[in-house]
């Protein structure tokens, strides 16, 4: 496989967002996801399951395009293991940071990690993959398409329009792209159907230490790190809406 430049998160910003996500904040949103692969695993297992092992249970691959330091992996991991011991995972890791690969690689220890930039040729073959999610990171729906069988499931997360809204009175952070959620939807069309958006909002109470994270893990750290909420620390708690978009769909027969 061909080395990829390191580019991606920082370690800053990757350790900001392992203290931040290991204290539980965005855990409904990694419910919500692990609940959704599981469902759609079951209808797979109860239609035609594209795979069996030699004992004859299921097997899935599943990929986290944009991994980060794998806490929506681990998260996925665990909870599968619980609710579907009978099948059989093969979890992989793919990111752009060689920093955020070993980190996933450390804490996720049964997944496979990689490190690509998914705006490339992704390293797996034409159909090998059965889920592939994409929470928070670049997409390329031609390659996603590619990789995932025919029913293959893409889940995306994006940030909706308030996200963060009451943090960006007070802290310089990058604007959310207008219309994204119908700019995501226009790339998948062709590729993938059965289309569902459900919208996902968390009243998250933040402490100065909670806050100065969740700045230093996201984008805006990367282009202007100068930025950094210093000035709001204080004995104050402050009330933050965490507002997502999760869109899932299926991997069409064909190209269209």
């Amino acid at each position: 496989m061909r080395r990829t430049r390191n580019s991606g998160d920082s370690a800053e910003m990757l350790r900001a967002r392992r203290v931040f996500l290991d204290r539980g904040h965005y855990a409904p949103l990694a419910a919500q996801i692990s609940r959704t692969v599981e469902g759609h695993l079951r209808q797979t297992l109860t239609s035609a399951p594209r795979r069996h092992i030699g004992d004859g249970r299921g097997t899935a691959d599943i990929l986290d395009s944009g991994c980060g330091e794998g806490y929506y992996l681990e998260q996925l991991q665990a909870h599968l293991a619980a609710c579907m011991p009978n099948m059989q995972c093969r979890l992989w890791g793919l990111d752009s940071s060689r920093e955020a690969a070993r980190l996933t690689a450390r804490r996720c220890r049964a997944a496979m990690v990689v490190v690509a930039d998914c705006k490339d040729a992704l390293p797996f073959s034409t159909g090998s993959l059965d889920v592939l999610i994409a929470i928070f990171a670049p997409r390329n729906p031609a390659e996603f398409a590619r990789v995932l069988a025919p029913g293959g499931l893409l889940l995306i997360v994006v940030p909706d329009h308030d996200h963060l809204a009451e943090l960006r009175d007070h802290v310089h952070l990058l604007s959310i792209e207008e219309n994204k959620l119908q700019h995501v939807l226009d790339s998948l069309t062709g590729l993938f159907t059965a289309f569902d958006v459900r919208a996902l909002k968390l009243a998250l109470d933040l402490s100065p230490d909670d806050l100065s994270h969740l700045v230093t893990m996201s984008p805006s750290h990367r282009h202007q790190p100068e930025r950094s909420p210093s000035g709001l620390r204080s004995p104050e708690q402050y009330q933050v809406t965490a507002s997502f978009q999760i869109v899932t769909c299926l991997r069409v027969a064909s190209d269209a």
